[in-house]
């Protein structure tokens, strides 16, 4: 199988994020890390990619990317639309939630609701903030 593409370009999701690197290399799973180059020191020890030049699912599909796992953002950003090209694409989506804020808008492409597979959020208090 192919790899887990984690994407954060800002500093909470990459935070989110890199503790997941070494849980999924130890179950043998490749990892693919997109982030923006002032924020690859977070993910230590793992070679990161800036976000890409192509659609990000050009990039999912050349990689055979079998999830993607993304940080979030009140604005617009390239992890949005790997959420949406792994919908498009039939590749399971997790977005980690890292504030209590805007939810809605960190779930919008091109004007339209992107939703992924799965959310994680902060703790009980976030889940019934999101539901609302």
């Amino acid at each position: 199988m192919g790899p887990v593409i984690l994407c954060a370009t800002d500093a909470g999701g990459a935070a989110n994020l890199a503790p997941l690197v070494p849980v999924l290399r130890a179950r043998g799973v490749p990892v693919e890390v997109i982030t923006r180059p002032s924020l690859a020191h977070v993910f230590e020890g793992v070679r990161v990619m800036p976000p890409p030049p192509e659609t990000p699912a050009a990039m999912a599909r050349a990689i055979a990317a079998r999830a993607i796992v993304c940080g979030t953002t009140c604005f617009e950003s390239v992890d949005r639309h790997f959420v949406a090209a792994g919908r498009r694409l039939g590749i399971r989506t997790t977005v980690v939630l890292d504030e209590r804020y805007d939810y809605s808008a960190r779930f919008v492409v091109d004007a339209a609701p992107v939703w992924p597979d799965a959310v994680t959020v902060l703790d009980a208090a976030s889940v019934d903030e999101a539901e609302a």
